[in-house]
């Protein structure tokens, strides 16, 4: 079963968007609680501009008025928007449209930020008792911290 979070997850990945849930029949819409959590926490942050010219244009810039998006907006502008390619890393998406999307990129910061699953956390753990054992149990906190350290970077090399 898969929770709200993760949910919103897929739908704010910009990768998967709300294609993934069309042909799953056995998982509801998040788009509802989805909204509402836009709705109560995000939506009175910021107001999303964009601009019809580009920045550096002084004279065009002052020629062309900037069209405002309603923060109401965001949400469905961004579902609108076409699924991207696989290769792309989900938080660099956000970053580079925070301008169209202020409000909902900080919403997205929020809920891309949260791992998956736990797997990482219990190497650690793991790992960390394989270094602390009954003949090596006088460890300072810094001598355990540098090794675990040290041995994280080794196997990050090796790869």
């Amino acid at each position: 079963m898969i929770n709200d979070n993760s949910k919103f997850a897929i739908v704010l990945d910009p990768r998967l968007n709300l294609s993934y849930f069309e042909d799953k029949e056995q998982y509801s819409s998040p788009l509802p609680k989805l909204r509402s959590l836009f709705d109560s926490n995000y939506k009175t942050e910021a107001t999303g501009e964009v601009s019809t010219i580009t920045e550096s244009s002084l004279i065009f810039k002052q020629a062309y008025k900037k069209r405002r998006i309603g923060l109401e907006d965001e949400l469905d502008l961004y579902l609108k928007t076409p699924q991207e390619v696989d290769s792309i890393d989900p938080i660099s998406w956000w970053k580079d449209h925070e301008g169209i999307y202020p409000s909902l990129s900080k919403l997205a910061y929020h809920i891309l930020c949260i791992s998956a699953t736990s797997v990482p956390s219990e190497q650690s753990f793991s790992k960390s008792g394989d270094l602390i054992t009954k003949k090596r149990n006088r460890l300072g906190h810094n001598t355990i911290r540098a090794s675990m350290c040290l041995s994280s970077w080794l196997n990050y090399f090796k790869e």
